[in-house]
């Protein structure tokens, strides 16, 4: 009978144990859910101011491609046509390999001034429109942008502290993102048929949110495209910009320099030009 009663009291207190340690794990999990929404929330507020500082700045792309082929360009945030918010990136093309591209100006008033017929036509024309030169594909700020708050329940996300020995500031988290919904937000083919997921990094200061650098794996049906852009603050406009992007398929590097304001001057004609 005693033999009975102590393995009785001996299943008590083991189950007990067992339900404290699950009571633990439970708390554990749940405060590292929480640590990662508040920072997915902190994310999205600063790629929300991010991108309202940034969307009147142009910026001057020198592109260099594997095989050595040289594109100047000015790159500026246009909005998507017929939408407040969204914003496409545009690459006005200015030389290749040293040589200026005729007829720019013409072609430039051309695209921007004549009525459309479709939204999404327009769009693509903007976003196509170097992609005899620079690859589409090629966006310095794909990643940032996918950070934005409506677009963060279209991935799982994760974090963990980044690698101390590269130098990063103190308390910076590397975000990871996933793409888990369809239709994709990329997508390609001739109907824009295919979904082309997504999955990245971001190397986020933890107590503000503002982002680093990014790394996005771009998985089409030729293979994965990893672009890599590392932000830096502009002295003169005290906002951090894109400095460098690395990519592979294809392998090409471009640099980030000349920030100044999209300027709008109003006289007897109207004006759209650069700050100086």
């Amino acid at each position: 009978m005693t033999d009975h009663n102590d393995q009785r009291l001996r299943a008590v207190r083991m189950a007990g144990s067992l339900l404290m340690m699950a009571t633990m794990l439970a708390g554990h999990v749940q405060g590292a859910d929480s640590h990662l929404v508040e920072l997915q929330q902190r994310t999205g507020n600063y790629v929300a101011g991010f991108f309202s500082a940034i969307a009147n700045i142009v910026a001057q792309e020198d592109y260099q491609s594997r095989d050595n082929k040289k594109v100047t360009s000015d790159i500026l945030l246009v909005r998507y046509p017929g939408s407040v918010t969204d914003l496409l990136l545009f690459r006005d093309v200015v030389g290749v390999n040293g040589a200026a591209i005729p007829n720019r100006q013409q072609h430039l008033l051309e695209m921007f001034q004549q009525d459309f017929v479709s939204a999404v036509g327009r769009a693509n024309q903007i976003v196509s429109d170097s992609s005899e030169y620079v690859p589409p594909v090629l966006n310095p700020l794909y990643a940032i942008a996918f950070l934005q708050p409506f677009y963060q329940a279209r991935f799982k996300m994760d974090e963990r502290d980044a690698d101390a020995s590269q130098q990063w500031p103190k308390h910076t988290k590397i975000l990871t993102f996933t793409e888990t919904q369809k239709p994709t937000i990329l997508r390609s083919g001739m109907m824009r048929e295919n979904d082309v997921p997504t999955r990245g990094n971001a190397w986020i200061e933890e107590s503000t949110g503002r982002i680093l650098q990014t790394e996005l794996q771009i998985r089409h049906p030729d293979g994965v495209t990893t672009i890599k852009t590392i932000f830096t603050m502009d002295p003169r406009l005290q906002i951090m910009v894109p400095s460098t992007m690395q990519t592979t398929k294809p392998e090409a590097r471009a640099t980030y320099t000349n920030f100044r304001r999209f300027m709008i001057q109003v006289d007897e004609a109207v004006h759209a030009g650069f700050e100086q």
